[in-house]
């Protein structure tokens, strides 16, 4: 075997195995089951064809077409959240 060889398998494996610990690393995205603002439509939010935040919060998108009617509109679509704003006492509990 020629030295070449065997140091482009070496580099191979060394970066195969850096490649494996790198994945152990990454952290999966969490699937769960949404709801499209727009159309009421169930998603899982892995497969979502848009997201969008506002106010902090994440909306899941069914289509590109649902998406840029909530982005015209996003004040329709967007709820408040109970209890935002609120003090202790006051309907928030």
């Amino acid at each position: 075997m020629k030295i070449r060889t065997i140091v482009t398998m070496f580099l191979a494996q060394f970066i195969r195995r850096w490649e494996l610990r790198a994945n152990l690393n990454e952290e999966e995205p969490t699937e769960m089951q949404v709801t499209d603002p727009v159309c009421g439509m169930p998603i899982e939010s892995t497969k979502a064809a848009a997201t969008e935040v506002v106010k902090e919060n994440t909306y899941y998108f069914c289509s590109p077409s649902c998406h840029e009617k909530f982005q015209a509109a996003p004040e329709r679509y967007v709820k408040e959240q109970a209890g935002a704003g609120k003090k202790h006492g006051e309907g928030c509990c």
